[in-house]
C-alpha cells in the first residue's frame, strides 16, 4: 500500500471512486431517476457546511456560511438526496480538499429571480489550462493530484450534469495558481 491509511479508509476511497464512475456513467446514458420535491435549500446548505466542519477543522482551516435574507426559507423543488451528495457536499469538500491553509467562505443569496451558492476558498486555484477541463468527465487539473490523491476527476462533471437536470447552471472563477477559487451553483427560483 502507498500509503499509511488503515484498509477500512482505503477501500471506503475505493468504493467511493467506483460509484462515482458509474454516477457519471448513468448520467450520460440518461438513466438516473430525479425525486423532485420542494425542500429549504438554505437548510441543506448549513447541514452540508455542517457536515463538512471535523474536516476543516482538522486541517486548521476557517469554515463559514452566511446566508443573505436570513429567516427567510429559500424553497426549491428538486431532488434533495442529489443536490446534497453530488453538488454542495462535492463543492464544500473540494474546497476542503484543495485549501492547504486559510479559509472557506459559503454563502447562499437570491440574486435575479436565481438561488446562487458559492464556495470562495484560499486554495491552490486554477490555472488557466485547467479550467476548461473542470467539469468534464475524469477531468484532472495538472497537479490536482498532487494535492488530493483520491480525486477521481468524475466529482465536478456529476455535479455539473445534475445542476443541469434542475435547471441550473455551474461554474468557477479563480484568478491562478495559489490564489483561490470559488465555485457558483446557481438554481432557478
Amino acid at each position: 500500500r502507498s500509503t499509511n491509511m488503515p484498509a477500512t479508509s482505503e477501500a471506503r476511497l475505493g468504493a467511493s471512486s467506483v460509484e462515482n464512475i458509474l454516477k457519471a456513467s448513468n448520467l450520460k446514458k440518461g438513466s438516473v431517476t430525479y425525486a423532485k420535491a420542494p425542500f429549504d435549500l438554505k437548510a441543506l446548505v448549513a447541514e452540508a457546511v455542517e457536515k463538512a466542519r471535523p474536516a476543516a477543522e482538522k486541517k486548521g482551516l476557517a469554515l463559514a456560511f452566511s446566508a443573505a435574507e436570513a429567516g427567510t426559507p429559500y424553497i426549491f423543488t428538486g431532488d434533495k438526496t442529489q443536490i446534497y451528495d453530488h453538488v454542495l457536499r462535492n463543492l464544500i469538500d473540494n474546497s476542503i480538499n484543495y485549501t492547504p491553509s486559510g479559509s472557506i467562505a459559503v454563502s447562499l443569496k437570491k440574486e435575479g429571480g436565481k438561488f446562487v451558492f458559492s464556495v470562495k476558498d484560499t486554495g491552490i486555484g486554477i490555472v488557466e489550462e485547467d479550467k476548461k477541463r473542470l467539469f468534464t468527465e475524469g477531468g484532472h487539473g495538472k497537479d490536482s493530484q498532487k494535492v488530493n490523491a483520491h480525486s477521481t476527476g468524475y466529482g465536478l462533471f456529476i455535479a455539473k450534469s445534475i445542476t443541469t437536470e434542475h435547471g441550473g447552471t455551474i461554474r468557477a472563477e479563480s484568478e491562478g495558481q495559489g490564489k483561490g477559487s470559488t465555485f457558483f451553483f446557481q438554481l432557478p427560483g
